[in-house]
């Protein structure tokens, strides 16, 4: 994380903590994602650093498939309640949030939860964001739209 500061970069992490909550073919997918973010990322004017928790089990067997591993990123096994030195300007994006995301600055990092989720589960994502501590915002999306978005949308 010291060399995303150093480069005045946001931070950008993707919680990777809820492999229960996937089949398959949904974890194949979260993967698949995330693989075209980090193109999105890596050719944008004003690139993330991006950050990978819980990089562990089934899903980091199927992202090391795809060879995400190669990705200029940061991975930790670790929950993102465990990491030292998380950015304090840090919001949880959850499409449950009560809070509308209005302003963010170069100081702001945000987490996003790595679900693909068919069934749309309620709450997941800001029950996470309240368990760690982390305040919980939601994108200023049209409230009659769906709610529920892809990785590479955003």
């Amino acid at each position: 994380m010291k060399e995303a500061k150093e480069k005045k970069l946001h931070n950008l992490f993707f919680d990777l903590s809820f492999s229960e909550h996937m089949n398959q073919k949904e974890l194949y997918s979260l993967a698949n994602q995330l693989s075209r973010s980090l193109s999105s990322v890596k050719f944008s004017k004003n690139p993330f650093a991006l950050h990978f928790s819980s990089y562990n089990g089934e899903i980091k067997k199927i992202m090391n498939e795809l060879k995400c591993t190669k990705w200029i990123a940061y991975f930790y096994e670790e929950d993102l309640a465990q990491i030292k030195d998380l950015p304090k300007n840090l919001f949880y994006l959850s499409p449950d949030a009560d809070e509308l995301l209005e302003t963010f600055d170069e100081t702001t990092s945000f987490i996003i939860g790595g679900l693909v989720d068919r069934t749309v589960t309620s709450c997941v994502s800001l029950n996470k964001a309240k368990s760690c501590g982390i305040k919980a915002v939601r994108l200023p999306l049209n409230t009659g739209a769906i709610k529920v978005i892809c990785f590479n949308q955003l």
